[in-house]
């Protein structure tokens, strides 16, 4: 697993020590390759993954396969935003999805995920964050833009919800492992960037780019949670930093007054 990615879950673990205990289920929009449901799996939550990407429902579905087969968890091949006659969950989920919509799409999808949610729910987003970084990657993979704080501000007032925690992640880390990661990338994926904007999101659920989204097995040894762990308290140093790539949301409805 990236480095990026582990201290991304490093910060969710953290944040789901403070929510609800009696909230356990919940809906990952764009699910990919599973990690991220697994996450929630493992905590103890049931729920669904919704995905475009065969491939990676495929890979989703393997990942996940002890938890479907005791009926804890579904994956399902189609959007969540079009999907109709769902009951409300606890926790909506995506991770590096809506950066991929036009804002019309995205704010049909906070709509959804808002209208979905029990008392006391929340929307949990990940998102790449910081224009300045723009690179290859973006263009790869089908970004529409990368995010800022003020998005989510933006965002949260249109959907009368209220901002938990807003974070930026993988701080200094992803800053330095940039251009290697742009030279990978490149090297690996530039034949998308001639393919459309749909193309090229739907084929981001499933990447294999070694060293990059893929590892061989003894990586685990030397990027694990123990030895990222000075980086990840550099990370929760640098959590208001304007220069993370990625940005962590975390919303809960407004409240209602009298």
């Amino acid at each position: 697993m990236a480095p990026g990615t582990l201290l991304q879950q490093m910060h969710l673990r953290s944040r789901m020590r403070t929510w609800p205990v009696e909230g356990k289920t919940f809906y990952e929009m764009g699910s990919g390759d599973g990690m991220l449901s697994q996450l929630l799996l493992q905590a103890g939550f049931t729920g669904r993954g919704f995905d475009l990407n065969t491939l990676a429902n495929e890979t989703n579905a393997a990942l996940n396969a002890v938890a479907i087969a005791e009926g804890r968890y579904a994956v399902e091949d189609g959007s969540f935003i079009d999907r109709e006659g769902l009951p409300p969950v606890d926790i909506i989920a995506s991770c590096m999805v809506i950066e991929h919509l036009e804002a019309a799409l995205v704010d049909a999808y906070f709509q959804k995920a808002r209208s979905l949610l029990k008392p006391g729910g929340r929307i949990v987003t990940f998102v790449p964050a910081n224009m300045k970084a723009w690179g290859v990657e973006d263009e790869v993979a089908g970004h529409v833009k990368r995010y800022t704080r003020q998005c989510f501000r933006d965002l949260a007032q249109a959907h009368r919800m209220e901002i938990q925690n807003l974070a930026g992640l993988t701080w200094p880390l992803s800053n330095l492992l940039l251009p290697l990661s742009n030279y990978l990338v490149g090297r690996s994926e530039s034949a998308l960037i001639g393919k459309s904007m749909e193309k090229r999101t739907v084929a981001s659920g499933h990447r294999n780019v070694k060293f990059k989204t893929t590892f061989p097995w003894w990586v685990k040894l030397l990027i694990n949670p123990i030895t990222l762990s000075p980086w990840y308290g550099l990370q929760c140093l640098g959590h208001h930093s304007d220069s993370a790539l990625v940005l962590y949301c975390e919303m809960t409805p407004t409240r209602q007054t009298e």
